[in-house]
């Protein structure tokens, strides 16, 4: 192949433009394949994203969970109802900047609900007070030893 010779009449000084049949060809090809990936693309970080998502508010509600188990079992030891606790502090009034209950937080909220509701601390039970058997005992032991029994 040989190359085209330069016009003799043209001017020396204008530079020759050369035609590049490249840059048709690539600008006729369709852009839609990368579009359909891209939004398979995009479909799929979003899926990704909603599963993550997902999973951080199911750890979130089973750290919660744990939080409230832990201070109602400090509440409990403390005598007082759990519910009485929840009643007058908030699940975050009770736990620190790291996210692990305060047990000094858990204090307060117990005597706050002591103050502020009238609650009263359990006592330790007492065996036997209040109940009163249904049959008295026979002093006679030889009589109901022979005496059929009642039910």
């Amino acid at each position: 192949m040989t190359e085209p010779t330069p016009d003799t009449t043209a001017d020396p000084a204008e530079p020759v433009e050369a035609v590049d049949p490249a840059p048709e060809a690539a600008e006729e090809t369709p852009p839609e394949p990368v579009e359909e990936s891209s939004n398979k693309e995009a479909a799929k970080w979003r899926r990704k994203l909603r599963d993550a998502e997902a999973q951080r508010d199911r750890l979130a509600a089973t750290v919660e969970a744990l939080q409230r188990s832990q201070i109602d079992a400090i509440a409990d030891s403390a005598g007082v109802r759990p519910a009485a606790v929840h009643a007058v502090a908030a699940l975050s009034d009770m736990v620190g900047d790291d996210g692990a209950v305060d047990p000094r937080k858990v204090a307060d909220a117990v005597k706050q609900a002591r103050d502020t509701l009238g609650v009263q601390t359990k006592g330790a039970p007492v065996p036997g007070v209040g109940n009163v058997p249904n049959i008295l005992p026979n002093p006679n032991r030889w009589e109901s030893a022979f005496k059929p029994r009642t039910r």
